[in-house]
């Protein structure tokens, strides 16, 4: 049995096996920041900034990770152009992805986050 698996379902069991148990607190905790971890710690506004000051090169790409995208847009200028503004839709819909797959998407991470202080307040104390 893996020791940080094991789960208390009553916060106020005792485990005289020695385990340390998780309690539902740390549970919930955990879902949130699973769920936060999955987007990109880049704001969407530098990746606009980004885009719109170096986007035709690739810059965007370079600064995410993707140097093969970017030395695509860098020799194509940009997919000519269509590229470069499909991508303003991407990263501002949080559809552009980082290199680790993460989504760039700032309003979704200030939620997780405001819900993540929340719930910290609300119930950190008590454990």
């Amino acid at each position: 049995m893996d020791v940080n698996k094991y789960v208390v379902e009553d916060d106020s069991q005792v485990l005289n096996a020695g385990y340390r148990g998780e309690t539902r607190y740390e549970r919930e905790r955990q879902k949130i920041l699973d769920e936060l971890n999955q987007y990109s710690p880049k704001t969407t506004f530098s990746q606009i900034l980004i885009w719109l000051l170096g986007g035709t090169w690739g810059l965007h790409y370079f600064t995410n990770g993707k140097a093969a995208m970017g030395v695509l847009y860098l020799f194509t200028f940009g997919l000519f152009g269509i590229g470069w503004i499909i991508d303003l839709f991407r990263i501002a819909s949080g559809q552009f992805t980082d290199a680790n797959g993460k989504k760039i998407h700032t309003p979704e991470v200030v939620r997780l986050q405001a819900k993540l202080n929340e719930f910290d307040r609300t119930y950190g104390d008590r454990y």
